[in-house]
């Protein structure tokens, strides 16, 4: 695959490479060039895949840090509550009429919205994640998978062992997706429970995706501290994520700035952080592999869900009990 004369923004300096050529291959950016005059790249070979990119930017995949992809089914169903109502009358009641089918579900419909917004990679961490690694192998998305885990009640130390159980399994059988360990919270998981999954993270070389902080004070911030945040893959264990460099993964965004919101374009930079939205998002690449294309996902059938996604959420709120499978 070749993207012919477009601009590389990097978040990692604010700069803009404009009239670029990329070549990539087998999954990473093989070679980076000026634009060629006589209007075919330096490594132009017969029946390469070319993508034009006059007029658009590229920039690296975003990664979301963390997820409960799977609960885009519960989208709406709890609005308007306190924080201990949301938990403890809503999603921990719901939650317990969830079976594995329904987190393949909303997994995709999950990473459906994600990569049609430009996210190439997301820390998922939820219930079932053997089947959510079937979405995830299905959208072509890059995921960190984390079965999560609560350290008290009478069913932990079985959540515990199937927790490991999948960790063991899907431990290295994918290179695009990647296992951590998933301890829910400090204040879910005591700890002796916390210290016996480090022992397990130690022993299988894997990282922790734990809740530590859930109240933010949010902070204005420069443009050049928070841009390098929206793509840096070292939170999930990627090195060197997040930069548009020879050598690199091919996780890729191209966008296309011609639309209103993106107007008069006196900082695209500005733009990005502001006013983009998922209209921008001309194409997508995971892996090397053109994912969205001309804004279209090419993965996923979205209408193929609407009608499976909302029988799913009337039979997860129907709920049969009013005691919720933990206490927030």
């Amino acid at each position: 695959m070749i993207i012919k004369n477009i601009s590389i923004l990097s978040f990692k300096n604010m700069a803009i490479h404009k009239n670029m050529d990329l070549l990539i291959n087998d999954g990473k950016i093989e070679k980076i060039t000026e634009s060629s005059e006589s209007d075919k790249p330096v490594s132009f070979q017969p029946g390469e895949f070319i993508i034009d990119g006059t007029g658009k930017y590229i920039i690296p995949g975003l990664v979301n840090a963390h997820a409960h992809t799977a609960m885009s089914l519960l989208r709406g169903v709890a609005e308007d509550v306190t924080e201990s109502d949301w938990f403890n009358k809503h999603v921990w009641i719901y939650e317990q009429n969830l079976i594995p089918d329904d987190v393949y579900t909303g997994t995709l419909i999950g990473a459906a919205e994600m990569l049609l917004s430009g996210v190439t990679t997301v820390a998922d961490h939820y219930f079932a994640m053997d089947r959510a690694f079937d979405a995830y192998m299905k959208s072509g998305m890059r995921a960190n998978l984390a079965w999560a885990v609560f350290g008290i009640g009478s069913d932990s130390e079985k959540q515990f062992e199937t927790a490991m159980d999948f960790t063991r399994k899907y431990k290295g059988k994918n290179s695009r997706i990647s296992i951590s360990l998933g301890p829910h919270s400090p204040y879910i998981c005591p700890e002796d429970f916390l210290k016996k999954i480090v022992v397990e993270s130690e022993k299988l070389n894997l990282q922790m995706h734990i809740h530590v902080s859930e109240t933010h004070n949010p902070k204005t911030g420069l443009i050049s501290d928070i841009l390098p945040l929206l793509n840096s893959g070292e939170l999930v264990g990627l090195k060197d994520y997040g930069e548009i460099k020879e050598g690199a993964l091919a996780d890729l965004v191209i966008i296309d700035p011609s639309t209103p919101n993106m107007m008069p374009g006196n900082n695209i930079f500005a733009d990005i952080l502001y006013s983009l939205n998922n209209r921008n998002v001309d194409s997508v690449i995971v892996d090397g592999k053109l994912i969205v294309e001309n804004g279209k996902l090419l993965t996923i059938n979205v209408k193929e869900l609407q009608a499976e996604a909302a029988e799913i959420s009337k039979r997860l709120v129907a709920t049969v009990s009013d005691k919720p499978m933990q206490h927030y």
